[in-house]
């Protein structure tokens, strides 16, 4: 398994900074070069092409061979990535230019960096116009980790205002799966961020109030500075020379982050809560399966009056906006790795049709989610509408054969108008209607 530790470098500042600079220096030739030769031959040279070009290029022989590779790697990676997002939107633009003697990022492969200590680390500097070969960096101390014992594979240093950042990529052998004897399934959702059941009998909702907060100020102030922007922007030059210009693109990207910076926050709260209650309990972990949520969800076509065919939005545009800063893919990622790292199992489950059925009949109608927050089916049944689809998840693992769960003693199979259903037993009333 693969993690990163986040430390702060506490010396030799200016040294880094300097080479931070010639990186960027590199990682802007690299680029140019990609985006000049795609206006002249239509085609955008590879990794290994700019490797060999740009070999003997000053700023390249600045750096250790090893760093300065990185670096175009780095560019080639968002190249990468820019093929991949062109496929559903062609309008995309490639990587963009690094500001100019600012410096971003430094990557160190383990020929170019030796671990000294819990508190220091030894970086190759030979090429770079100064008396010594080697720095000697020391940065900040975790009490979790060993750094003289771990597997480090790359170290990256990026910058943030007057402090330095050593992020230590690292690999570890990956636990031994456990055995579970219990099942947590968990729903997901946007006000209601996770509505999780298992089958000891305990049902819990986490609300994403806090999460929605934090998106929506950030929204609003993104909005306001914009706008300010866009009336700045269409001005006559001769009234642009009289207003002082606002700093809102440095302003809006400080928000954006700090919004970023909350939500992760969170995010990494609820899904380590998870981790552990699975670990207390001996259980796997299913999760609900969103992927292409938000191509599913914003706009379908429907036929106008004239019989063409248009996009029409389905949800409102308020909900639209929510479901865009939704963080599903990032709370799946925290959930799988702090559970892979403890042992546990996590399965992925399809939600389809999850929020409509009923968990005690098992029919099928939309009409039956009354609210946000309830189900009533005609059955008798009545409870959170959440919780009524985290029921499902539980049950669609239990019916998957290709799971291979065995699990007699806490589900019982009901056969009811010729069809199977898996009923578990949740110890856990629903809401009194």
């Amino acid at each position: 398994m693969k993690k990163t530790i986040k430390l702060v470098v506490e010396n030799n500042h200016n040294i880094l900074k300097t080479i931070g600079k010639i990186t960027t220096g590199l990682y802007n030739t690299a680029n140019y070069q990609r985006i000049k030769e795609w206006k002249d031959s239509g085609k955008i040279p590879n990794y290994y092409d700019q490797c060999f070009d740009l070999k003997d290029n000053h700023l390249s022989r600045l750096l250790f061979s090893q760093v300065a590779q990185q670096t175009l790697k780095e560019l080639n990676n968002g190249y990468k990535s820019w093929y991949s997002l062109r496929k559903t939107d062609p309008e995309a633009k490639p990587p963009k230019f690094r500001k100019k003697n600012t410096p971003v990022s430094i990557w160190w492969t383990p020929f170019s960096f030796k671990i000294l200590s819990d508190k220091e680390i030894q970086f190759n500097v030979k090429n770079l116009d100064i008396p010594e070969n080697f720095i000697v960096c020391k940065i900040s101390s975790d009490s979790r980790f060993n750094l003289s014992e771990m597997n480090v594979k790359m170290i990256n240093i990026s910058f943030d205002k007057n402090t330095i950042f050593a992020n230590i990529y690292f690999e570890f052998e990956e636990p031994t799966q456990l055995a579970f004897d219990n099942i947590i399934a968990i729903d997901l959702g946007i006000n209601n961020i996770v509505a999780s059941v298992n089958t000891n009998g305990n049902s819990e909702i986490i609300a994403g109030g806090e999460i929605l907060s934090h998106q929506r100020y950030a929204n609003k102030k993104t909005a306001e500075l914009q706008s300010i922007l866009d009336k700045t922007n269409n001005k006559k030059e001769s009234d642009a020379k009289k207003t002082k210009k606002p700093k809102d693109t440095k302003a809006i990207k400080t928000i954006n982050q700090k919004s970023s910076r909350q939500i992760k926050h969170k995010l990494h709260v609820i899904t380590k809560h998870i981790a552990e209650q699975a670990l207390v309990f001996s259980a796997c972990v299913v999760i609900g399966d969103l992927k292409d949520i938000r191509q599913n969800k914003r706009k379908k076509e429907v036929e106008n009056a004239n019989g063409d065919l248009v996009k029409k939005r389905v949800i409102r545009k308020n909900e639209a906006q929510k479901l865009n800063s939704w963080s599903y893919n990032t709370f799946t990622s925290f959930l799988t790795y702090k559970c892979l790292e403890r042992g546990i199992q996590i399965f992925k489950v399809s939600e389809r049709n999850t929020s409509k059925t009923c968990s005690n009949c098992g029919v099928v109608k939309k009409s039956n989610r009354v609210k946000r927050g309830l189900y009533r089916c005609d059955c008798g049944y009545c409870d959170n509408a959440d919780i009524n689809g985290a029921n499902n998840i539980l049950m669609k693992f239990l019916d998957d054969p290709e799971k291979n769960v065995s699990l007699s003693d806490l589900s019982q199979r009901v056969v009811a108008g010729g069809t199977s259903r898996s009923m578990i037993k949740l110890g856990f009333q629903g809401l009194s209607c």
